[in-house]
């Protein structure tokens, strides 16, 4: 449509409304009437941007455990963990006697803290664990016979025997206050205080043990379903230790101790947890002054079971014994990794095999080309390791006929002796099968057994004036084949 441009000329006197209202109107119409108009309308006005949504409310933070009040009885057969308000975590040794005082400092305290909790430590042991940084006005206070220890930050141990106190400073800082006495230990240090007596600042902290990842047995045990297991701990004796002490815990960061025990050699079994469920191990090592020094990296415990396939065992050695074209499924595979080598007879190859890992997808496989192969399996994420040897059923029969030559008439003394080359077979008391055939008919025997001998007579047969064959057929247990011989009658007799 065009529309052509009007010119509206004034006169004198009269207005302009009345001419331009009807081109106006027509205009109109004509927009609205337009197909391309009609068929895209302009947008709707934007709506007026809605307030946005108010948060979801906070969850208020747990409280924080009471205020600790009243005497400490720690029984003799586990330790307490408490956690106090301020983030001080003390774990109290069995044994241990204590009170809980005012909180707050000693009023002969000179050090700049306000506030904080005081224990008076009567006898036993506890570990002091202060957050880091601590600095300012919050402090720990120790009181013993002995002294006092205001620990500003770090961790520590304190053990407390009648008036003497042994103390073990891990890292932090801490002051000390002995027989009128008042200095600052900064870091790792060991001191023992007593009472009426200068403090001994000489004593050194014994070493962090290591752990031997090459110990047998191993932490990392692999048993049958519903078996339980041994695992071992082993670990360096760094200089200066006396004994040493193992917590066993049922979580990495060690706070739900299910197990404390001194030794006084750097090894210790224990049995595994039930259930496959894994669990940790730390150590310590203790001087002949009593010191104690830290702890060290916890240590994996872990049982990974197996189920064994019909007619496998466990042999003597710990070799799972298999059927042939068994497998050996893993009942906890979650997090396993395995890797196979191949043991063949001869002496053993002068350099250790090259071991190349993949994740367990499935079961414990035989070799297809050796009696014997070790699975060695890790967990990788807890980071120990073990392994399992399986072998194939190596059960044979020798079976020896006798004559060599016989005619239908002639009786036929059998022998059949049942050996194992590997040994984890007792073929002595093996369920061993023997069949005698002639032909396809089968022949009465009284076998007599001795030990893994077997032997008979086989009596006279009908002669059918035709060649014929005499078999003697034994199976193991499983009613596997494990040997035969066999005579031919009328000719040439033959094994």
């Amino acid at each position: 449509m065009r529309i052509e441009s009007l010119r509206l000329r004034r006169q004198s006197g009269g207005s302009l409304l009345p001419r331009v209202t009807p081109w106006i109107a027509a205009l109109a119409t004509a927009l609205a009437t337009t197909p391309a108009l009609a068929a895209n309308p302009p947008p709707p006005a934007s709506p007026a941007l809605a307030a946005p949504a108010p948060p979801p409310p906070v969850a208020p933070a747990p409280p924080p455990p009471p205020a600790p009040s009243g005497e400490v009885t720690v029984p003799a057969d586990h330790g307490v963990l408490t956690p106090l308000p301020d983030g001080v975590v003390l774990a109290f040794e069995p044994g241990t006697t204590a009170t809980w005082r005012a909180a707050g400092k000693l009023a002969s305290e000179s050090a700049k803290w306000t506030h904080g909790f005081h224990l008076e430590l009567t006898d036993g042991e506890i570990d002091v664990s202060m957050p880091l940084p601590g600095h300012g006005e919050h402090a720990f206070l120790l009181t013993t016979r002995a002294g006092t220890l205001t620990l500003w930050r770090g961790r520590m141990h304190v053990r407390v025997r009648g008036d003497a106190t042994a103390v073990s400073v891990y890292e932090g800082a801490l002051v000390v206050g002995s027989n009128r006495q008042s200095f600052a230990v900064k870091d790792a240090a060991a001191l023992v205080l007593h009472k009426g007596s200068d403090p001994d600042r000489a004593g050194a902290l014994p070493a962090v043990p290591k752990w031997d990842d090459a110990a047998v047995p191993s932490s990392f045990a692999i048993a049958p379903e519903g078996a339980g297991a041994m695992l071992g701990l082993s670990w360096s004796a760094p200089a200066g230790a006396a004994s040493y002490r193992v917590q066993i815990a049922e979580d990495q960061a060690m706070t739900r101790i299910a197990r404390s025990v001194s030794v006084g050699d750097p090894r210790l079994v224990v049995p595994a947890a039930p259930a496959g469920a894994p669990s940790w191990a730390q150590v310590r090592a203790v001087g002949a002054d009593g010191i104690l020094g830290d702890w060290s990296a916890p240590r994996a415990l872990r049982v990974a079971h197996y189920r064994l396939p019909s007619g496998a065992f466990v042999a003597r050695d710990g070799v799972v014994v298999m059927p042939e074209g068994t497998s050996l499924p893993m009942m906890e595979p979650e997090s396993l990794e395995v890797a196979y080598e191949n043991v063949r007879p001869g002496p053993p190859p002068p350099v250790a095999p090259i071991l190349y890992w993949s994740r367990l997808t499935g079961a414990l496989r035989l070799a297809d080309d050796a009696p014997l192969r070790i699975a060695h399996v890790r967990d990788a994420a807890l980071g120990v390791e073990s392994r399992v040897a399986v072998a194939k059923r190596q059960i044979r029969a020798d079976v020896e006929l006798r004559p060599r030559q016989a005619r239908a008439a002639d009786p036929i003394d059998v022998r059949a002796v049942v050996w194992d080359p590997s040994g984890r077979i007792d073929v002595s008391t093996e369920a061993v099968s023997i069949e005698a055939m002639a032909d396809l008919d089968a022949l009465p025997v009284a076998w007599q057994r001795t030990a893994n001998v077997w032997t008979g007579r086989i009596g006279p047969r009908r002669d059918t004036g035709r060649p014929s064959v005499v078999r003697v057929v034994v199976r193991d247990g499983l009613r596997e084949e494990i040997g035969r011989g066999f005579v031919e009658i009328g000719g040439a007799s033959q094994k």
